[in-house]
């Protein structure tokens, strides 16, 4: 299809038309020479690299640009990585900026093994550490560009050091699984020697398993009637302490009852006590008073001091009377104070 004219609006039919193909065989698609210089002809482009079994595509003398090789160069850091091989942008137009995107896009493409950028607007001020940085393309062409000798030869070294590793890669690998075999018969070894010791490990549990499971049967039956035997002492003790708490509650109920009982005798006493205490307060005074009286009639009136004698002397016994009640009625105060826990002070 090199050299139809195709330009946008083919590539765009072409596009389409292998992307939603059920089955796709083609492998190679050479468009040179198309007049493909638009940016939505370049994303289509992509489209294809990405989208299909594509191995080789040929875009020589196609003035992408720089703008339209950044399309073609995030298809080919796409995941998963694109199927395509060989990528020709020979005559293009291509400048720096578009080599070094395309250069980083394809760091990481493990497929990629052929690029093409001869006749292109290269200089030296194009980042050859970019080039080195490949690890897996193995022809990149940059001639017939502004490139020095120098840089060329730099390009030329990375290629051969990536032909070189691929070369070495089958044997180590080769090697390597050599090495991962004999590994595994060892382990396989192994394994079968710990499955025979395994075989007859399970016979001798097997053979002590009707043992065992005798065993347990007597060990449930013991746990059974231990539990039983459990539950019944669990259910007497705690109709032991339901007994209890009705015992302590009644207690409580008495002892309420009691309190309640002495603090109204200690009322009624307390009252009595006052009473008694006034009693004894005024006779007080009335025999201070009659002291008194006895003192001044005893100098003006000798005989009614005799008489003064006399009733103080029948009063003498009422108030020794009333100071043995008085005493009575304290201790038994305090017995009342000490039996219903009342810190009580006359």
């Amino acid at each position: 299809m090199a050299g139809t004219a195709m330009e946008t609006e083919g590539v765009i039919a072409l596009a389409d038309g292998l992307i939603n193909s059920q089955v796709s065989s083609l492998r190679e698609l050479d468009i040179s020479e198309n007049s493909i210089s638009e940016l939505e002809a370049a994303m289509h482009v992509a489209k294809i690299i990405a989208k299909t079994n594509l191995q080789t595509l040929r875009l020589n003398r196609n003035p992408l640009g720089d703008a339209g090789v950044c399309e073609l160069a995030d298809a080919l850091g796409s995941e998963p990585c694109p199927a395509l091989r060989s990528l020709e942008l020979g005559s293009c137009r291509v400048g720096n900026l578009g080599a070094t995107v395309l250069l980083r896009s394809s760091r990481e493409n493990e497929v990629l093994l052929a690029l093409k950028l001869s006749d292109n607007f290269l200089d030296d001020s194009l980042d050859i550490t970019m080039v080195e940085a490949l690890q897996h393309i193995q022809h990149l062409q940059l001639e017939s560009s502004r490139l020095s000798h120098r840089n060329l030869s730099r390009v030329a070294a990375v290629c051969a050091r990536n032909k070189h590793l691929v070369h070495n890669k089958e044997p180590r690998a080769l090697r390597k699984q050599i090495q991962g075999l004999l590994h595994e018969e060892v382990t396989l070894k192994k394994h079968k020697s710990q499955a025979a010791k395994d075989s007859a490990e399970v016979f001798l549990r097997v053979s002590a398993q009707g043992i065992a499971a005798e065993e347990l049967r007597q060990l449930r039956l013991g746990i059974m009637k231990s539990a039983k035997q459990t539950e019944q002492k669990v259910a007497a003790v705690e109709a032991t302490l339901l007994q209890r708490r009705k015992y302590l509650e009644s207690v409580k109920d008495a002892l309420a009852d009691t309190a309640r009982r002495n603090e109204l005798a200690i009322a009624e006493k307390t009252d009595v006590l006052s009473e008694k205490e006034s009693d004894l307060a005024d006779l007080q005074g009335r025999l201070r008073d009659l002291e008194a009286q006895l003192a001044r009639r005893r100098a003006q009136h000798p005989k009614q001091i005799a008489e003064i004698k006399e009733e103080i002397s029948a009063a003498l016994p009422k108030t020794e009377e009333l100071k043995a009640n008085e005493e009575e009625m304290r201790r038994e105060l305090k017995a009342l104070q000490d039996k219903s826990l009342i810190g009580f002070k006359p």
